[in-house]
């Protein structure tokens, strides 16, 4: 199928340096320049397994697909079916790879007595751990992980 405008358009200026200045005086839309500007951000980024593909998930603020087929088109070593199947695999196993999908939130956290930014990066070594481990995603796993580390 053929790549839509805005990863046609991400695929031109993947070399430029002033890409949001010219997406800015062609009229582009803040989300047609998120799109784009993402997609370019993240050309280079290594993935080779599928902890390395939740990890760039966890930070990713566009739909894979778009990335997935942007990536595809710009760099002949890019695994496309493995990164695909890892994917997918992610998919249907409701593996977690952002804050949202912990089996605890940040009031959890507070109610152990943490505030402000030390919420935000206990929940983001909670992430990290259940990414390489899903199946510690329990609330008493990350309960005692949290006690242990702090």
């Amino acid at each position: 199928s053929p790549l839509n405008a805005n990863i046609r358009m991400a695929i031109l200026l993947k070399d430029i340096s002033n890409a949001k200045e010219i997406l800015e005086r062609l009229k582009y839309s803040g989300a047609e320049q998120t799109v784009i500007l993402s997609c370019i951000r993240n050309s280079e980024y290594k993935l080779s397994s599928k902890i390395e593909l939740k990890q760039f998930l966890s930070t990713l603020n566009i739909p894979f697909n778009t990335y997935h087929q942007y990536r595809t088109a710009i760099d002949p070593n890019y695994q496309r079916e493995n990164i695909h199947a890892y994917y997918q695999e992610t998919q249907n196993m409701h593996e977690p790879y952002q804050i949202k999908d912990l089996a605890i939130n940040g009031n959890t956290v507070k109610e152990l007595g943490y505030q402000g930014k030390d919420i935000k990066d206990i929940l983001q070594r909670c992430l990290d751990a259940v990414i390489e481990k899903p199946e510690n995603n329990t609330i008493e796993y990350l309960m005692n992980m949290i006690k242990r580390t702090s």
